[in-house]
């Protein structure tokens, strides 16, 4: 057993050289999705999965250092340090604060962003800019996100980020709980837009209008990290629900339109399409049309240890291994923003 632990926890990862640059990289993190939810997405209809908007392409090994499948932000701290940590921890191990590509953007002069459908002190927006070994939203947590490593973010939790607005709100960063009144109007050069209810599917206010409203905050001479998270798809595959699963897939899709419009704007951008883990065990066999879809092709009603897909587009993609580890997205992401 020792020596499997050892293993387990010490051989991970092939860190890949990456000669490219980019100026700027969006990450979009789709939690939940394996390669069963992208074939039903793409199940008589069309998506940006596979093909030429999405050219490049592999699978990602997601465990963490738990036994059991990896959380929400065990997986987003191999993202964002390189490392992989137990369940229930942001970017915290052997007693060590790691360090994150929030702050490596920083120090190059990058601006840098999380736009979630879950809440913002949790997932990527902690394992980014916090460091914590127990609950989500402690004071120290709370802290560390309003401290300035982000210039943007959008995300649940009003009612705790509301204790923090005298933090948050400085000269050049606005904060913004209301987005049926406020959404988006800040002109400042930082902002935090943090809502209490669910993120809609549809009108205004979704992934996809965060995303294509934001960049104006978030474009600059040195460019910028985006990390766009989506947690419904996570949430679907766990209760074994197919017409949820398209439904949100088909606004991940959307959001993912919006990351390539902006790629193709500039051609100096990354796009980077992933999963935190599997959820549900989808598949969906030789089914063709969303008619053929049914719950029975979710295998597990759980997150599962099963590798997940990434797709890639811009400087540096056709360079990514066909199969790597989920810690592997650091060094690809460190050495794009740094060779540019």
């Amino acid at each position: 057993m020792s020596v499997f632990i050892y293993f387990y926890a010490t051989d991970y990862g092939i860190r890949p050289t990456i000669n490219s640059g980019a100026k700027n990289v969006i990450l979009v993190v789709v939690n939940g999705m394996g390669k069963g939810q992208t074939e039903a997405a793409g199940a008589g209809e069309t998506t940006v999965f596979g093909g030429m908007s999405l050219p490049f392409s592999g699978m990602v090994d997601t465990r963490s250092l738990s036994l059991s499948a990896t959380d929400l932000n065990a997986a987003a701290s191999a993202f964002s340090t390189g490392e992989k940590v137990k369940n229930g921890r942001l970017s915290y191990r052997k007693d060590k604060d790691l360090k994150t590509l929030a702050e490596t953007a920083k120090k190059l002069g990058k601006k840098v962003g999380v736009i979630t459908d879950g809440y913002a002190y949790e997932g990527m927006a902690g394992a980014l800019s916090a460091h914590n070994k127990g609950a989500n939203k402690d004071a120290t947590v709370m802290e560390q996100i309003s401290g300035g490593l982000l210039d943007v973010l959008i995300g649940r939790g009003a009612e705790t980020y509301d204790r923090y607005e005298d933090d948050i709100l400085t000269e050049s960063r606005d904060y913004c709980n209301d987005y049926e009144a406020e959404f988006l109007t800040s002109r400042k050069d930082s902002a935090f837009f943090i809502y209490e209810d669910e993120m809609p599917l549809t009108g205004f206010f979704t992934l996809s209008t965060a995303l294509s409203n934001v960049i104006h905050i978030l474009d600059n001479e040195d460019g910028y990290l985006l990390v766009v998270e989506d947690i419904k798809v996570a949430e679907a595959g766990i209760a074994g629900d197919m017409a949820k699963t398209l439904e949100y897939m088909k606004a991940v899709n959307e959001a993912i339109r919006v990351a390539l419009a902006a790629a193709s704007a500039d051609e100096d951008t990354t796009v980077i399409v992933t999963s935190g883990y599997d959820a549900g065990a989808l598949d969906i066999g030789n089914a063709s049309s969303a008619g053929e879809l049914d719950n029975s092709m979710f295998k597990k009603r759980r997150v599962t240890v099963n590798d997940v897909p990434w797709y890639g587009r811009g400087p540096g993609a056709y360079e990514i291994p066909r199969k790597i580890d989920n810690t592997d997205f650091y060094y690809i992401i460190k050495q794009l923003l740094e060779n540019y």
